[in-house]
């Protein structure tokens, strides 16, 4: 992507990918995530505001498992999200209709499974 010109920055909470995201010359940033939830008020307060420092046009969430925060950080920052999914999502994933733009996934079999049971 940046090689076309888009901006990309990556929110993670680091991991084995990290130093070859940095070696590529992306830009990361590591998060802190406080106590069992991603979803607790001192890691959401850290997630929207690097989101806001970057002022992105889009939200890629790279884990079907964070259904809950792509759709709250979607509502509250007014942008489409896409999802990249890896296996089968959760069933509690409810996608959200106005601001979900897109799902990609692995297998036309995972696809159809999607398509089947959450559109």
């Amino acid at each position: 992507l940046q090689e076309r010109g888009i901006d990309v920055q990556i929110l993670c909470r680091g991991g084995s990918l990290l130093p070859l995201f940095r070696q590529r010359g992306l830009d990361v940033r590591t998060l802190e995530i406080y106590g069992d939830s991603i979803l607790n008020v001192f890691t959401w307060g850290e997630i929207v505001r690097a989101i806001r420092e970057h002022e992105p046009e889009l939200l890629h969430f790279q884990h079907p498992n964070l259904p809950r925060l792509a759709r709250a950080l979607s509502a509250r920052l007014e942008l489409p999200h896409a999802v990249s999914v890896h296996s089968s999502p959760p069933r509690s994933w409810r996608p959200s209709r106005r601001w979900l733009m897109g799902v990609s996934a692995v297998s036309e079999s995972l696809r159809a499974e999607i398509v089947n049971n959450f559109s």
